[in-house]
């Protein structure tokens, strides 16, 4: 599809920040069909943060990759 003189792009992924990482995500696995592909554990400036990266389909290649995440200090 021609976007005329803008580049073409593509949506990636769906990062949202929440309260209770563990039910937003049993959400997300009981009524659309997302799967667990990873947990991470990190920081970011300075401040830790917790995230799971959940899929539809085999990895995350496959239809938008959609990411929970939780700031435990907050």
């Amino acid at each position: 599809m021609s976007t005329g003189n803008r580049p073409e792009s593509n949506y990636g992924f769906t990062k949202i920040v929440v309260g209770d990482l563990e039910r937003t995500a049993a959400f997300y696995k009981a009524v659309f069909d997302y799967r667990e592909l990873q947990r991470v554990q990190s920081d970011v400036a300075g401040e830790p943060m917790d995230e799971i990266i959940m899929v539809r389909g085999e990895d995350m290649g496959g239809e938008v990759t959609l990411i929970v995440w939780k700031w435990p200090n907050r």
